[in-house]
């Protein structure tokens, strides 16, 4: 799965390279490097995004916390929502 997450990333910044001005491509990054374990990488592309965007500045504050979880406590949450994917995926 993080290779897929890598390969994300890697056309996300690509996208933003050709159209840096696009927002929603800096959220999909963020969620990329979250899923990659980069907070540092994803809390900077939540900061573009809420630069390019002010509007949705509140909305990006709400992604920062669901996307940044408290050591140990996003874990289980997380692995419970992939879980239930997960099972369907396994069938």
């Amino acid at each position: 799965m993080q290779s897929q997450h890598g390969a994300s990333a890697e056309l996300l910044k690509q996208v933003i390279e050709l159209e840096p001005s696009f927002a929603e491509a800096h959220l999909c990054l963020a969620q990329a490097y979250t899923a990659l374990g980069l907070a540092a990488e994803a809390e900077a592309a939540l900061d573009e995004a809420a630069t390019l965007r002010p509007e949705i500045a509140g909305w990006v504050e709400a992604q920062r916390a669901s996307l940044s979880p408290p050591e140990g406590a996003g874990a289980a949450g997380g692995a419970e929502a992939r879980g239930r994917g997960g099972e369907r995926g396994a069938e």
